[in-house]
């Protein structure tokens, strides 16, 4: 049996995260190979480091406050680590790439995974691990629906990335906009399905927690600024109000960071648990990537609500299941079919079952 080494974000404490890298690991175990994931830590990960980096982007408070208290964001990785170790191998740790470098685990394949891997802003720059640098010289290399997440490749990278992408040997990625930022540095890519999507409703199931809100709710979740969360939490409420529901917000960050305006919170959320919550909700606003995925996916009547920056993977896939009229910027573009309309995901799930075939065709040609 081949074994697979996967590399992907694999640091911080996004449902998504995990979720992504757990659905991944299955689809390609369902193809007879074995996988192991790389425990990877960037170094833009070190409170000192995101302080040094520091950028009018990122919110100073929260850099300074990781810096002094990291445990928050320590033990919340540790939690998320041990819902996946129950059912992922996981290498020993690689704090640094030097490290990685060094003593790489010894594979038949090397595999870029997805999420935002080639993000240079999210990365402080390129981090050579996600293009696997690392990796022996004729070792397969591939990329599944890695992702940019950016505009545009900032120029000062643009060379790099392709001396670094030159050496694989099929790379996929999950959005359009990333298909032609690849196309203008002469790099082939076809755009595939995110891997939270290859997997099923039915199939989710399975991984989520029993039900933890009993009576009928909104699930909020947001990744964004707190400027951005007053927003989500304005929309949530009035959709609340109008539909008769109360309004819960799934959290990785504890009470650091809330939503205002909630009626509960689930403070401490494991990928299961954020499973449960989608799963078990009459709606759902989000501002994140695989929130909405999740809500399409489980055919939840939902809102996304623009993020400040890095929207394109959630453009392409609203566009791409024809729902892009459910992303929203401010309370004013709510109309009344928002309130008073289920969404028809008719068309939506036949496309998801269209692009799934077409997305599995890259695991049936990998190397055997």
């Amino acid at each position: 049996m081949k074994k697979v080494s996967l590399i992907t974000i694999f640091d911080n404490p996004n449902f998504g995260t995990y979720l992504q890298a757990l659905a991944l690991t299955l689809v390609l175990e369902r193809h007879g190979v074995k996988v192991e994931i790389i425990r990877y830590k960037r170094k833009c990960l070190f409170p000192k480091s995101r302080l040094r980096k520091w950028t009018p982007f990122l919110d100073p408070i929260r850099l300074i406050r990781d810096f002094l208290f990291p445990n928050k964001w320590i033990n919340q990785i540790k939690l998320c680590h041990k819902f996946i170790s129950q059912y992922v191998s996981l290498t020993k740790q690689y704090s640094s790439y030097s490290e990685l470098e060094k003593d790489p685990p010894k594979a038949d394949i090397y595999l870029t995974g997805s999420d935002q891997v080639w993000n240079t802003s999210h990365n402080h720059g390129i981090d050579k691990a996600f293009y696997l640098a690392f990796a022996p010289k004729n070792a397969p290399k591939l990329a599944y629906a890695a992702s940019i997440g950016m505009s545009e490749i900032p120029e000062q990278y643009k060379a790099e990335t392709k001396q670094l992408l030159d050496e694989y040997d099929c790379i996929t990625v999950r959005e359009k906009n990333a298909v032609d930022l690849l196309k203008q540095i002469g790099i082939s890519a076809k755009e595939v399905l995110d891997p939270t999507l290859l997997l099923d409703r039915n199939e989710w199931t399975k991984y989520a927690a029993p039900r933890i809100v009993t009576e009928p709710y909104l699930l909020v979740y947001s990744v964004e600024s707190k400027e951005r969360d007053f927003i989500i939490s304005r929309i949530a409420r009035k959709i609340a109000q109008k539909k008769g529901l109360k309004v819960v917000e799934v959290s990785y960050t504890g009470t650091s960071k809330e939503i205002p305006d909630c009626d509960s919170h689930i403070y401490y959320a494991t990928p299961d648990m954020f499973l449960s919550a989608i799963l078990h909700s009459s709606y759902v606003v989000v501002s994140s990537f695989h929130g909405t995925a999740f809500s399409i996916n489980f055919n939840k009547n939902f809102v996304t609500v623009a993020p400040d920056r890095f929207s394109s993977r959630i453009d392409s896939l609203l566009e791409k299941t024809n729902l892009i009229n459910r992303k929203v910027c401010s309370e004013e573009n709510l109309d009344e079919s928002f309130f008073s309309e289920d969404i028809d995901f008719s068309e939506a799930n036949a496309v998801l079952q269209k692009e799934r075939a077409e997305s599995m065709l890259f695991f049936d040609s990998m190397p055997r």
